[in-house]
């Protein structure tokens, strides 16, 4: 029987104040500053005050994040990172899917640095949410393994997650990722999504939310084929073309949803550029006029907890595991969907 413990009863039994916390963050990717996001206001809610966090771009931290007092270590400070990781009592790894299709030496070097610090210099090491699956390479799982013999605790967010770290650790619990308390984060919002709303105009009338995401290798050109096919079909329907990180992050993405946008007379172009909690609340207002299609793990999470229609899209064990987690049967893998997949679901009624 799998032992099961929430981020809110570790939080319960153990102080996680005095800690480096350490994830892709500050890369502009939605699903990375969500979790960020959500991490922060769970420590602020415990009044913890001696919090360091690695961050890519420190200057560009109030583009997605309201400041509540902690510490930014910029990741091209190696120093910097050195003297957190020795100062800080504990090291805290928030969330993802770290140990899967997307591996690479960052990671490796991310586990190995957990393996040194817990080994060699007596750090308390926790993986909060994370994910370890079957989809990754060699790599991978030699990564996986060191920080997997590096944590105090594990909470691993999904079965498969924790069956591989289980073979690692023996205390692994299954958890949820981070994102499921989205709910508990009161942060005001208001401003920014009134200025959200302002760019993808009112909502008064059904409408498609479609995103792109990067694949390495063109792995997800059946999916822009499918979505343009769909789109010159169906010119009436509205549509909200986003992109899931900033534009100057992926130009070429950027560029697919302006053409799409030329094409046709309804449809919005929105790029990464506010606070993810904006997105959650958007798709709580507008839930009952909003169908969501996109291939990104914490989009599809965030659309389900709001009530928004998801077409159900997998390209990886991560996302497989999610769903499965939420209950949807016979999710779609991302190189089968077709135009007339897309049509089946935007003109279907309730959840998918």
């Amino acid at each position: 029987m799998n032992r099961t413990k929430q981020i809110q009863e570790l939080l319960d039994e153990k102080n996680l104040d005095d800690s480096f916390v350490i994830g892709f963050y500050g890369g502009g990717n939605f699903g990375d500053e969500l979790l960020f996001e959500v991490l922060q206001h769970l420590f602020y809610a415990r009044k913890y005050t001696r919090v360091s966090y690695l961050y890519q771009h420190p200057s560009g931290y109030q583009r997605h994040h309201n400041n509540l007092g902690y510490k930014p270590v910029d990741a091209a400070r190696k120093w910097d990172i050195l003297r957190a990781i020795f100062t800080r009592k504990r090291l805290v790894i928030g969330g993802g899917g770290l140990w899967g299709l997307d591996v690479n030496l960052n990671i490796f070097l991310m586990s190995f640095m957990l393996f040194i610090s817990r080994i060699l210099l007596g750090k308390e090491v926790y993986l909060l949410g994370v994910g370890y699956y079957n989809s990754t390479n060699k790599l991978g799982r030699v990564s996986a393994w060191l920080a997997g013999k590096s944590a105090n605790q594990i909470l691993a967010r999904d079965d498969e997650s924790y069956k591989n770290f289980s073979h690692l650790n023996r205390f692994t619990y299954l958890s949820d990722d981070i994102a499921f308390t989205l709910n508990e984060v009161k942060e005001d919002v208001s401003k920014e999504l009134a200025a959200f709303e302002e760019n993808v105009c009112r909502i008064d009338e059904p409408t498609v939310m479609i995103s792109l995401r990067r694949f390495k290798a063109g792995r997800g050109d059946g999916y822009v084929h499918a979505v343009e096919s769909w789109l010159n079909a169906h010119p009436n329907t509205r549509v909200i073309l986003a992109l899931m990180e900033p534009r100057e992050n992926d130009p070429v993405g950027f560029a697919q949803l302006k053409s799409w946008q030329r094409q046709r007379g309804n449809a919005v172009v929105i790029d990464f550029d506010y606070n993810p909690l904006v997105l959650y609340r958007f798709f709580k207002t507008y839930h009952n006029k909003l169908a969501y299609i996109g291939p990104q793990f914490h989009v599809q999470l965030v659309a389900h907890l709001a009530g928004v229609k998801l077409m159900p899209l997998v390209y990886d064990n991560k996302v497989a595991e999610l769903l499965r987690k939420l209950q949807y049967d016979n999710p779609l893998k991302l190189e089968n969907i077709s135009p007339e997949h897309i049509k089946q679901f935007v003109g279907s009624k309730g959840s998918a």
